[in-house]
């Protein structure tokens, strides 16, 4: 993984961070308030599946939630 390799970086949640057991293996970066408004984080999500192999029709009341939330 690359984020394990140091590599790459991850943006958590708090809860997470706090309650991560390995807490001498993480870096934690902090930014300074600028004076600007908070702004979130925010990344595309992708709904994706095997190309040739149709979804279980359970899935639909999950994905319907998905585009109902985004």
């Amino acid at each position: 993984m690359p984020v394990a390799k140091g590599l790459a970086f991850a943006v958590l949640p708090q809860f997470a961070v706090d309650s991560f057991a390995q807490q001498t293996q993480i870096c934690i970066a902090t930014f300074h308030n600028t004076g600007e408004p908070k702004q979130g984080v925010s990344e595309p999500l992708f709904l994706i599946n095997k190309k040739h192999r149709p979804l279980a029709k359970r899935y639909q009341p999950i994905i319907d939630i998905i585009h109902n939330l985004v």
